[in-house]
């Protein structure tokens, strides 16, 4: 016995029904992982800015003594949480196009004029003289530009009132101080941003294991 079987709709609208399903399919895995991959991105996060040698160097090593910031394991903890606060992990719906899908997760992570954490309280400290010393805004944006004239940095306390104890300001005519150059920053690269850099691929595998548990 012979059967004849007829396709009722083209090729085209084969595939435009496929890519419809993928993209329900995309669209309910997508959103049950939003929550998992915005914690596991935000774990690595903060470990990569934790690891820094700039990060590590203002506790206790010779960056915090050139800046001169008191209490700075306090100080770097509230920035690095208003840091991760405010990064996010949202789903952009995901539709089918004839043969194509747009769509999918979009991550913000740190405001690029970093006003979010330059005009927190921590950013900053004032001397016993009474200047505001930005150290943050210092360390982020000033690159290695003359910030301080007519001082020096020295290691050597001697009998100096040191706020960290671990350096001084000293008074030398012809003195100019900037951000020590291996830690310097500007807007567009600086530890922040050098520690995000190398990112990418990790995220991009936490977006598409947690995506692909939960296809269907």
């Amino acid at each position: 016995m012979r059967a004849k079987f007829k396709l009722v709709e083209s090729h085209a609208e084969i595939n435009k029904e496929i890519s419809k399903q993928i993209a329900k399919s995309l669209n309910s895995a997508v959103s049950g992982a939003v929550t998992t991959i915005s914690s596991r991105i935000k774990i690595l996060v903060k470990n990569a800015i934790v690891n820094s040698p700039e990060y590590n160097s203002l506790l206790g090593g010779h960056l915090q003594g050139e800046l001169g910031v008191p209490s700075s394991g306090g100080r770097l903890s509230s920035i690095l949480d208003t840091w991760l606060g405010s990064m996010q992990v949202s789903k952009k719906p995901i539709r089918a196009a004839g043969n194509k899908i747009t769509g999918g997760l979009t991550i913000t992570m740190i405001r690029d004029d970093y006003g979010d954490v330059l005009g927190s309280p921590e950013a900053s400290y004032v001397t016993r003289e009474g200047r505001q010393i930005p150290w943050l805004e210092w360390l982020l944006v000033a690159g290695d530009r003359t910030l301080v004239t007519n001082y020096v940095f020295t290691e050597d306390t001697g009998r100096g009132r040191s706020r960290t104890g671990l350096g001084l300001m000293r008074y030398r005519p012809t003195g100019r101080w900037h951000v020590p150059r291996e830690f310097a920053g500007t807007k567009q690269n600086n530890f922040v941003t050098r520690a995000l850099s190398k990112l990418e691929g990790q995220v991009i595998d936490i977006m598409q294991v947690e995506i692909a548990k939960r296809l269907k």
